[in-house]
């Protein structure tokens, strides 16, 4: 979980400064990661753009 909220804060970060080409590295190593419905609506709310995330946490939730 700690590797996710990691690697969401990165893809908010890169998306932030303009270094878009370092976000399909961050959001395929997220998309990797084994996590529940809940897990994934936590790492959500721990950003303040949450629709960043929406390509490598589409809805509705796999699984």
């Amino acid at each position: 979980m700690e590797q996710a909220l990691a690697l969401a804060a990165l893809i908010e970060l890169s998306t932030a400064l303009g270094k878009v080409d370092l976000v399909p590295t961050w959001g395929d190593r997220l998309r990797a990661l084994p996590l529940t419905a809940p897990e994934r609506d936590q790492i959500r709310h721990s950003i303040a753009t949450p629709d960043t995330l929406t390509p490598w946490l589409p809805h509705p939730f796999p699984g």
